[in-house]
């Protein structure tokens, strides 16, 4: 064998591998990247038709003293929203000992947060469940339906007499040139 045919032989044999390599690479890859960008079973994207859909279970066991919708609390949940979708709110009062809504709301710092929230404070026409300040009695469901037509940070809030103040609310970005609905974790 010449020279030459070892080197072409190793140069076959590489291009062969490269096939393999790269498809490994690819393999490890998307392993490492399972579960990244999953959303949680209580958000429903539907891309097709620019539409989410939020399930919040509001007063889930004893997170927050049962503040909290599905878990989250004190804005620990970020929902990120594209610009012109359409956005449902279906909320089931799971606590068995006090009412709960749910309302689209601008941001509030702390010392700056209502004792309750009214329809007039929802940051869109619609964007709360029934009568907020009172909220919906235990086993109870209300659902909203609006357009994310503005850009902005929101809160996804209790209104019901000093629930958000005590940490029921989670953050809603709607973020213009966003293409698919996310949620992180803050």
């Amino acid at each position: 064998m010449t020279k030459v045919e070892v080197i072409k032989g190793r140069r076959r044999n590489a291009q062969g591998a490269r096939p393999f390599a790269w498809s490994l690479a690819v393999w490890l890859f998307s392993v490492a990247c399972a579960g990244a960008g999953e959303l949680p079973g209580w958000i429903t994207p539907k891309p097709q038709s620019r539409l989410v859909v939020l399930s919040l279970d509001a007063g889930i066991g004893e997170e927050n003293g049962g503040l909290n919708y599905n878990g989250q609390h004190d804005g620990s949940a970020r929902i990120l929203v594209p610009v012109g979708w359409t956005v449902v709110v279906r909320m089931r009062n799971a606590d068995s000992r006090v009412p709960h809504s749910a309302l689209i709301t601008r941001v509030y710092r702390q010392e700056e947060m209502p004792d309750r929230l009214n329809p007039h404070d929802s940051a869109f026409p619609g964007a709360s469940t029934p009568v907020p300040f009172t909220g919906t009695a235990a086993g109870g469901y209300g659902e909203f339906t609006f357009v994310a037509k503005e850009a902005g940070h929101y809160f996804v809030a209790c209104g019901v007499h000093t629930h958000m103040q005590a940490g029921m609310w989670l953050r809603f970005d709607i973020e213009d040139g966003r293409s698919d609905v996310d949620v992180r974790k803050d």
